[in-house]
């Protein structure tokens, strides 16, 4: 069973963030998952994928990244752009409650921001334990 639950923060200096939270149950018998062993990337949670763009940008906590990556755990990562001559940005904050804080991510310069979840581990929900995952996203615009 899923559930999606969004609250939706006013815009102010040409930005909106929204709360994303996922609650995942399993109903009836236990049920396992893990991210993807290709490559040793690990993604297979709440990704981003973003269209045709110039000037990428990604940032962490650490700064600017100037190449891909997997895994690495960072708390948040942005990536930043010029759309059909605006600047534009997408950020994703894992919440602190979020199992494995900080996670793991894949980041791509070809534009894509993924977070680790649950990395190269198999994880195994029982039925009446949900799995809470939060997130905070920003767009922002200049």
């Amino acid at each position: 069973k899923e559930t999606v639950d969004i609250l939706v923060h006013p815009a102010a200096a040409n930005r909106r963030s929204f709360d994303l939270a996922l609650t995942l149950e399993a109903v009836e018998v236990p049920v396992e998952f893990a991210g993807t062993t290709e490559g040793n990337k690990g993604y297979g949670g709440l990704s981003f994928r973003f269209g045709p763009r110039e000037a990428t940008a990604i940032t962490t906590d650490k700064g600017k990244e100037p190449r891909d990556s997997d895994m690495a755990p960072h708390p948040w990562a942005q990536l930043e752009a010029v759309y059909q001559g605006r600047r534009a940005s997408a950020r994703i904050d894992i919440d602190p409650s979020h199992p494995d804080y900080p996670n793991g991510w894949c980041l791509r310069h070809y534009g894509f921001l993924g977070v680790n979840y649950p990395g190269r581990k198999t994880v195994t929900m029982e039925p009446g334990k949900p799995l809470v995952l939060k997130y905070r996203v920003t767009l922002g615009e200049g």
